[in-house]
Parts: C-alpha cells; sequence; structure tokens
C-alpha cells in the first residue's frame, strides 16, 4: 500500500440508511485517528479528487463531495463524538449539505 496519483479507485464500503458511507472509511483513517492524521487524510484526498482536477470524470465529483461530506462531521469533535456514539441518526446533518450544495 502507498499514495499513488493513478487512477481514482475508493474501497467500497457500507452505506447508512441515508446513502453516507462511513467518514472513517472514506477518508481511510482508523477510528482512533488523530485531528491531523484526518485533516492529512482529507488534503490530500481534496487534492487527488478535486473537480478541477478532474474536469471530464464525474465520479470525482462525487467522490469530492463525500470527502468533504466526511470531513465536515470527522473535523468537528462534537459531531464526531455523536457519530461515533450514533452513527448518522446522532449527528446533526443541517448545514453540512449546505456547503456542498453546487446551486
Amino acid at each position: 500500500m502507498g499514495d499513488s496519483d493513478g487512477p481514482i479507485h475508493e474501497p467500497a464500503t457500507k452505506s447508512s440508511a441515508a446513502g453516507h458511507r462511513d467518514p472513517y472509511e472514506v477518508l481511510q483513517v482508523p477510528r482512533d485517528a488523530t485531528d491531523q492524521q484526518i485533516k492529512t487524510a482529507y488534503r490530500k484526498m481534496a487534492l487527488r479528487l478535486h473537480p478541477d482536477k478532474n474536469a471530464n470524470n464525474p465520479e470525482a465529483a462525487e467522490l469530492f463531495k463525500e470527502v468533504a461530506y466526511s470531513y465536515g462531521i470527522l473535523s468537528d469533535p462534537e459531531k464526531r463524538r455523536q457519530y461515533d456514539v450514533a452513527g448518522f441518526e446522532g449527528v446533526n446533518l443541517d448545514g453540512l449539505d449546505m456547503e456542498l450544495d453546487p446551486f
């Protein structure tokens, strides 16, 4: 395993009832990851998947949104704690989608 700039292939993971994948799996960090590990993983993935770098790849744009959404949960200590305790049902997701809405 290692970092590469090859094709974009993200691991298949379980989806919640709302259709979101586990944020830890999306960012490919362990559940006990530090804030710095989460931030580093997010930045690497966001740079690799950014729509400006992948204009002809709609899958990359969707993955970019998913990475940003996951980071929105794990970068906020309260949302992360709520997610760790009760999953997506425990997280107040109001406002997260607004950040990602292109309109």
